[in-house]
């Protein structure tokens, strides 16, 4: 648990932010017996008692958001050899990110207006007010809601041990599986914004002008699959070995009124070798050409979001002679009017490499290796402007290049399977 200094509103008003961490994790492993094994895993990290400042305006305790944030995963694997020829891994995991806002201070006496010698108090209690003379914010934080992003993730993977001829094969077959999700649902506290005149943030009296009285909120979720087949052969040639396959993934993903948002089938071949130039396995020649696809994230259908966050209001403004606000327009602001770019694909890069290995005496080693690797169907936004209005749409964009010539960089992952 740890507590940051204290600070100030806009106004004065000191508070401190605590917050309290519950980091935690968990294994257990079985050995049914020699030949197959079961583990599992998880993890968690909640953090809870963030505060923000999101209108970047709060003059008062009540106008901050409270923040708790964090997530989990677990895992289960599965390994069994069912023969000296076959064996069989499995995987299973589930995660989820989420965060969740909140009035850090939320407001207890109900803010005033008068009317004649009455006290006329709100009935949304805990809604912000703006006050126009101050452009503050008081009573009322930014959000009330969530963002999560949930993912479930299946494996399951076969290898087959075979000579045929003078060559050993490992031959491996595999099916990948993953769901994803991205969910948003923010509100205003007691679903109404308030801007004033004024606002007395001490006695909590203000002089009313315009009242926003907004849906209530109604989450955004968009919705993801990866399904991905592959197929490898490591070969044992004597002093050649190969390791030869391709993999096939398919990626569709939906907005959050359902409309596909990206559909692709990608291919990604990619074979490598190992050469044993002298036979005693002290002078190496690798290679090799991979394609490595990243799939779309799935954030990225959130740009098509057609379920409006905090967009849906009616409005009124504030009759003096009754002493009553008075209904003047609907507002309905829609949703995201990105368009769909139905052609869009994932983007790739290409892999080549070589390398020499030299053992030297015993104990020491030289390695020399360089790789080139291009960027293909880089994403990128492009804006246009025409007639007063700007809009963007998504492509894949022909002008951006990415290249890396150099030696093997030590982060870069070997890819999956």
């Amino acid at each position: 648990k740890t507590a940051s200094a204290a600070r100030q509103t806009r106004s004065g008003d000191d508070y401190q932010q605590s917050t309290t961490a519950k980091i935690w994790s968990a294994k257990a492993t079985w050995a049914i017996n020699n030949q197959h094994t079961l583990e599992a895993s998880g993890n968690g990290d909640p953090i809870n008692g963030f505060v923000v400042d999101y209108w970047g305006a709060s003059a008062d305790l009540q106008a901050l958001t409270g923040q708790d944030q964090g997530g989990h995963v677990y895992r289960g694997s599965y390994q069994g050899v069912f023969s000296s020829a076959v064996s069989v891994e499995a995987l299973f995991a589930t995660s989820t990110s989420r965060i969740d806002v909140l009035p850090f201070n939320g407001a207890s006496v109900a803010p005033f207006y008068k009317f004649g010698a009455t006290n006329v108090a709100t009935s949304q209690v805990i809604a912000p007010h703006f006050d126009l003379s101050q452009n503050l914010y008081f009573n009322g934080a930014t959000f009330v809601g969530f963002v999560e992003r949930p993912r479930t993730q299946f494996g399951v993977a076969a290898n087959y041990y075979k000579q045929l001829g003078a060559s050993n094969h490992n031959f491996k077959v595999g099916f990948d599986y993953q769901k994803l999700e991205s969910g948003a649902s923010f509100a205003y506290p007691g679903n109404a914004v308030y801007y004033d005149d004024s606002f007395n943030k001490t006695t909590r009296e203000f002089t009313p002008n315009e009242l926003q009285i907004f849906a209530p909120p109604v989450a955004s979720t968009s919705k993801g699959n990866i399904y991905g087949i592959y197929l490898l052969d490591k070969v044992d040639l004597g002093r050649l070995f190969l390791n030869v396959g391709v993999r096939v993934d398919k990626q569709d993903g939906s907005s959050d009124i359902g409309k596909t948002t990206i559909s692709q089938t990608v291919y990604s071949p990619r074979i490598y070798f190992t050469y044993d130039i002298s036979g005693t396995g002290k002078q190496l020649v690798l290679g090799g050409y991979g394609r490595f696809y990243q799939s779309v994230i799935q954030s990225f259908a959130d740009g098509y979001a057609a379920i409006p966050q905090q967009g849906i209001y009616d409005d009124y403004f504030y009759n003096p002679a009754t002493g009553k606000y008075d209904f003047d327009s609907h507002v309905d602001t829609g949703g995201n009017a990105t368009p769909i770019n139905s052609s869009l694909k994932p983007s790739y890069s290409d892999d080549i490499t070589m390398a020499f290995q030299q053992q030297i005496g015993r104990f020491f080693g030289v390695t020399v290796r360089g790789t080139y690797r291009k960027w293909g169907d880089l994403i990128d936004d492009v804006r246009t402007f025409g007639g007063g209005v700007r809009t963007i749409q998504y492509v894949n964009y022909d002008g951006a290049s990415r290249r890396y010539r150099g030696p093997n960089p030590a982060d870069t992952p070997p890819g999956r399977q």
